[in-house]
């Protein structure tokens, strides 16, 4: 999360104070915190009190703030980074809260399968989802919009047949 998110979230600082800080910055340098503090827009204990607080662990998946399917490919991405085959390998290395390994373990006793069988399905979707993003973000780079534009803009042609309409 940015500093900037943090302060907004915590009532130290309003967004119009964030705009002031980054227009300095932009013509000053240095950080948001210091920019902050130089305008008088807040303290450095104010500071120091947000960026030495311990953030309260999560303790279940809506607890972290982050959305199922990115926290799965976050856990897709460690899972094959750290060589990890198994959920239970996976999660003596992450240390994965009791409410997270119960829940996959929930999830896969619904879908009648095994835990392991879960998780490859799991990251094989995610896998395919990661490659597809890849094909069509390597194909939108070699679009030509400007041709695109004259195509559709280019007159003649016969309107869309009554079935062919929206609405």
């Amino acid at each position: 999360m940015r500093l900037s998110d943090v302060l907004l979230m915590r009532g130290v600082v309003r967004s119009s104070d964030i705009e002031s800080a980054l227009e300095r910055q932009r013509a000053q340098g240095g950080r948001l915190g210091e920019n902050l503090i130089a305008l008088g827009l807040m303290t450095t204990e104010q500071l120091y009190d947000v960026m030495n607080e311990t953030p309260v662990l999560p303790r279940t998946i809506a607890d972290t703030g982050i959305s199922r399917g990115l926290l799965l490919g976050l856990v897709l991405k460690f899972m094959r980074v750290a060589l990890c085959e198994t959920l239970p390998e996976l999660s003596d290395r992450l240390r994965l809260p009791h409410s997270v390994k119960a829940e996959v373990a929930r999830r896969a006793k619904a879908d009648g399968v095994s835990i392991n069988q879960f998780v490859a399905t799991a990251v094989a979707e995610k896998l395919s989802a990661m490659n597809t993003a890849a094909f069509f973000a390597e194909r939108a780079s070699k679009a030509d919009f400007a041709a695109f534009d004259r195509i559709m803009n280019r007159k003649g042609g016969e309107p869309p047949r009554p079935e062919d309409t929206l609405g």
